[in-house]
């Protein structure tokens, strides 16, 4: 199978978890899956990933993958989400978070990415229900620098 068909069907598979994830009222924790050659082609790190001070999401997601020299990965996160622009544009606020629940959503994010290729990026709301939470249809985003670091980075 090819780099670019590894990584299809992974992401595949990790969305279908997520759906299981979010059904049973968990929260979805951090996911960095790193695809290399060798004995080992997949690491699967699960939960946060320790940034020190002043360190990036992107500087320890690239130390990583020169480490292991990955030829791709895959990183998903549960985060917020908004369709409220306004008090970013008028400098009221700087993060998601910082806006009113009403204003926000819930959403869990996915970046796929081949060494020197584009991004494909995923992007799935978790909708509440009256017996807890599900997560929406996964729907492919274009690339934007305001997705975080994740999708940025396209060299290691």
């Amino acid at each position: 199978m090819s780099r670019r068909g590894v990584l299809r069907d992974l992401m595949a598979q990790l969305q279908r978890t997520a759906v299981g994830i979010i059904a049973r009222g968990d929260e979805h924790a951090s996911i960095l899956v790193v695809l290399r050659s060798g004995r080992v082609p997949v690491e699967v790190s699960v939960g946060p990933l320790t940034l020190s001070d002043g360190e990036t999401l992107n500087d320890v997601l690239r130390a990583r993958l020169q480490a292991r020299q990955a030829w791709g990965y895959i990183y998903v996160n549960e985060a917020w989400t908004t369709t409220a622009l306004g008090p970013f544009v008028r400098g009221e606020v700087s993060s998601v978070r910082e806006l009113p629940r009403d204003d926000r959503q819930e959403v869990v994010l996915m970046v796929g990415r081949l060494k020197g290729r584009g991004p494909r990026l995923f992007a799935a709301l978790i909708e509440a229900t009256p017996t807890g939470r599900r997560l929406g249809p996964w729907r492919a985003m274009a690339p934007a620098p305001f997705l975080g670091d994740a999708s940025l980075i396209d060299t290691w």
